[in-house]
């Protein structure tokens, strides 16, 4: 029962989640290192392999497998069957958008401009007389 109730607070699940994730991370280091110095150094002459350097190997590797997972791009079929739809939506909405801004007047236009400017940092006047 007493274990249940440490668990209720996020706290205490985070710190045992770090905990768990970090002796995990210490264990597979020390295997490591263990077969790292029982099979390449008594085999092929390397020198020794620190619990650091395991540690760093092993951190490398995780981070280019799962991390990166070589450019494999995890598409479903229904997404793939999907993707000439959006992108049909996205060229809908660039055309409207386009078709908006080409039917404003001048002074829209212009102030269009200033307002774009203005987000942008950059100096714009607005000015009514002016034509581009």
């Amino acid at each position: 029962m007493l274990s249940s109730k440490i668990f209720n607070s996020k706290a205490a699940r985070s710190i045992f989640y770090i905990l768990f994730v970090s002796g995990l991370f210490f264990l597979i280091s020390a295997c490591c290192e263990f077969f790292c110095n029982e099979i390449m150094c008594k085999y092929f002459g390397l020198p020794e392999v620190s619990l650091l350097e395991a540690a760093g190997v092993f951190a490398f590797v995780y981070i280019v497998y799962h991390g990166i997972k070589f450019g494999s791009n995890k598409i479903s079929s229904s997404q793939k069957d999907n993707m000439p739809k959006m992108q049909n939506n996205a060229n809908m909405a660039a055309n409207e958008t386009l078709n908006t801004i080409q039917n404003l007047t001048h002074e829209q236009k212009e102030q269009l401009k200033s307002e774009l400017a203005k987000k942008c940092g950059i100096q714009h006047k607005y000015s009514k007389g002016q034509s581009s």
